[in-house]
């Protein structure tokens, strides 16, 4: 499954990049409720969303972003009623939200994610140009982690050598 997802998108890195990435999936379905009431998901989108939430619930989140976003996702899944004992995960997620508002307060956010290198951001450029041609610079440079004049760059250059 992994490997099908792959290579129909970008699979987010890290709990941060996969919270907003659901948010997004999330805001697309409503906004196509909107215009068709009894709009039914297809499958492959229904896919994702499940890809989404394993991502959400599984991968490691050691940095700050990743832990406001995991409680993000743990908040929002315990208002939707998705968890098994709804009350209990809000009780969890308040539990969670002030231990973590004293963690920060104490000044131990030390923990950032690994610099990406270079190569890896142009490889990431260059990847999201070729499979997802229409989205903008800024929303490529806010996933690979550069700036939009950087993706503009290389988009420039990539047009080139394709003429």
């Amino acid at each position: 499954m992994w490997t099908a997802m792959r290579s129909a998108g970008v699979v987010p890195g890290t709990v941060a990049e996969t919270w907003a990435a659901y948010q997004v999936h999330e805001a697309r379905s409503d906004a196509r409720c909107a215009f068709c009431w009894d709009y039914t998901p297809w499958q492959w989108e229904e896919a994702w969303r499940s890809a989404l939430e394993w991502l959400l619930d599984n991968l490691p989140s050691p940095t700050v972003e990743g832990i406001t976003a995991r409680l993000a996702w743990l908040e929002h899944r315990a208002n939707q009623d998705m968890a098994p004992d709804p009350k209990r995960e809000r009780m969890l997620v308040a539990a969670l939200q002030a231990d973590f508002a004293a963690f920060v307060q104490t000044g131990q956010t030390e923990s950032h994610p690994p610099r990406q290198r270079t190569a890896q951001r142009r490889a990431t450029v260059q990847d999201l140009l070729r499979t997802m041609p229409g989205l903008s610079d800024r929303e490529i440079a806010r996933r690979a982690g550069c700036s939009p004049q950087t993706v503009g760059n290389w988009r420039r250059k990539m047009t080139e050598v394709d003429q």
